[in-house]
């Protein structure tokens, strides 16, 4: 499952761990009663609170500790302190594979906490009960193998979100996500690439292309079963849109080249097309609401920033700097940014763009809903500014068709259904998963269906079809329940702002 996680709280979540290892370490040097300590662990509280207060339907925080990394939700923490960075070797010094803090902790909770946390885990006791670990105001402490447990059930229950407080759905849905080895590697990279650059410092380009030239791999060996990640939840996008982006564009690129260095290349120039946004406020970026002129200038700048931080990267491929600045150079009246000389884009550039407004038509954003892929696809080949670009619109089209594999469908019957693989010949009929039975009840176990070649079923004596995809436009949406929110019917009236998506507006 995605990690749902936004660039904000994943700071948020550093600042926590920062301030626990300043809390040990004043613990270490003045002891507990001292009031240095005593602010520390304050400081932690009020952090905690903060975070519980912008999600009030979460249960806990928990830090896992993979190698020498920490990582909330997923997301590995690359920016911490001194203080955080010991408190990682202190943790993997005993024995500690993770952390789980209750959101109603109180003061003396996160004392006891601190206590543990400087003590190896093979020699302290288990919480016993008290204030610092009953239920609602505790905290834990896992060992290794437990927290690769908890890890393993977490990445495998798709659609749940434990941190979240969900419970047991009922059922499972088939295993169509993208390899975690992949997926793992490359959001990790683009994490600490944002990270590196909001610091002042230099990422790591090697770390990237390396992360590339996996997905690129794994991508050749799955086919239809490489899928992108789960969308529906906005306050990802920082991160998931770049890695959305690259995944579609590999799969069309891996279509029609047979070289796969280029097709590397490819895959790490649209991972890096929107690395300028680092450079734009988070306040532009978020904002639930068409942008002001002024604020909209900003955002225009993106491109040009893009450009100018690969360019400062020693051995950086120009192919992503030609992507950075050119990816919103389409044929339309908003293309940006405006140069003195007519600049001609690389078809390279030109696939990225096409897929950077597919994935934006496809994914909720705070200021947006979705569309499906089907109205996505029928969107953009009416669009102006892609009339030059058709031919890549078809290639996209040919790549994962109108239900890509694991699309949520309702049938005809009523049932919904997970398409689990397409059928080329006529993209319409895909292999499906039936997963509901017509009044939404989940099955005990899916049932296998090729709409192209399937008899006919349910009481009307016809072969079932698809009636309508699902789209999820909230992150606590039941896809195999609930009726789904509509999709946007106005197109032009929809407050883009983005720059991924402007072709809407146009004529």
């Amino acid at each position: 499952m995605a990690a749902r996680v936004s660039l904000h709280d994943a700071k948020r979540a550093e600042r926590i761990f920062d301030a626990l290892g300043a809390a040990v370490s004043e613990l270490q040097l003045y002891g507990e009663g001292h009031p240095r300590f005593q602010r520390a662990a304050g400081l932690v509280l009020g952090m905690l609170k903060d975070l519980a207060e912008k999600h009030p339907a979460s249960r806990y925080v928990t830090f896992f500790l993979n190698g020498k990394q920490v990582e909330f939700r997923r997301v590995p923490l690359g920016g911490l302190s001194a203080h955080g960075e010991r408190l990682v070797k202190l943790l993997d010094a005993g024995g500690i594979g993770a952390v789980r803090i209750e959101m109603g902790i109180a003061l003396d909770g996160v004392c006891r906490l601190v206590r543990a946390l400087q003590r190896p885990m093979r020699t302290m006791p288990a919480p016993e009960p008290g204030p610092g670990a009953a239920a609602g105001g505790g905290f834990r402490l896992f060992a290794p193998e437990e927290a690769r447990l908890m890890a393993i059930v977490r990445d495998r229950n798709a659609g749940l979100d434990e941190e979240a407080g969900a419970g047991d759905l009922g059922y499972s849905l088939p295993e169509l996500r993208i390899p975690q080895e992949a997926f793992e590697s490359i959001l990790r990279s683009y994490c600490a690439l944002f990270s590196s650059i909001e610091g002042g410092k230099a990422f790591d380009y090697e770390a990237l292309k390396g992360a590339a030239d996996q997905t690129v791999t794994l991508m050749a060996k799955s086919r239809e079963q490489f899928v992108a990640f789960p969308r529906g939840y906005f306050d990802d996008f920082t991160f998931h849109h770049s890695v959305n982006v690259s995944m579609a564009a590999t799969r069309v690129a891996g279509m029609v080249l047979r070289d796969r260095e280029t097709v590397r290349r490819i895959t790490l120039a649209a991972l890096l097309h929107d690395v300028g946004k680092t450079c734009v406020p988070p306040e532009v970026l978020y904002k639930p609401a068409k942008l002001t002129q002024a604020e909209f200038e900003r955002l225009k700048a993106h491109p040009v920033l893009g450009a100018e931080i690969l360019l400062g990267v020693r051995g950086v491929d120009p192919m992503c700097v030609a992507a950075a600045f050119g990816h919103h150079m389409h044929a339309g009246r908003n293309a940006y940014p405006v140069t003195r000389r007519q600049y001609a884009a690389d078809w390279v550039t030109e696939l990225i763009s096409v897929v950077d407004i597919y994935e934006a038509l496809t994914a909720v954003r705070p200021y947006k809903k979705a569309l499906s892929p089907e109205r996505a696809l029928q969107v953009m080949f009416g669009m102006f500014g892609l009339q030059s670009r058709m031919a890549l619109v078809k290639m996209l089209y040919d790549s994962q068709g109108p239900y890509p594999v694991g699309t949520v469908v309702e049938l005809t019957t009523g049932e919904r259904a997970m398409v689990i693989e397409r059928s080329p010949p006529n993209q319409a009929l895909p292999k499906i998963r039936i997963l509901t039975d017509p009044e939404r009840n989940p099955l005990p176990e899916g049932e296998d269906l090729d709409l192209a070649a399937c008899a006919a079923r349910g009481p009307k004596g016809e072969p079932p079809r698809i009636s309508r995809t699902i789209v999820a436009q909230r992150a606590e949406a039941d896809v195999l329940r609930e009726d789904p929110e509509p999709e946007p019917t106005e197109i032009l009236g929809s407050p883009i702002h983005d720059g991924d998506a402007l072709a809407w507006q146009e004529g």
